[in-house]
């Protein structure tokens, strides 16, 4: 996770790495980011709610 604050803005990037298996039964991964630009964007992120939704649209474990 990265974190910049300036005055009253909040802004930065979750970070985290989606692990799949290819076609060819490899194991590959893919990074990814999310920005948030608040302070409730950021803990909403941070929610078992949020890692669940994560893993419901990737089809993950």
């Amino acid at each position: 996770m990265e974190y910049t604050k300036h005055g009253n803005s909040v802004e930065g990037y979750i970070t985290f790495n989606l692990y799949f298996e290819s076609i060819d039964y490899k194991e590959d991964s893919l990074l990814e980011q999310v920005k948030f630009t608040t302070v409730k964007e950021l803990f909403s992120m941070m929610q078992p709610d949020y890692f669940e939704g994560l893993k419901e649209e990737n089809n993950a474990e």
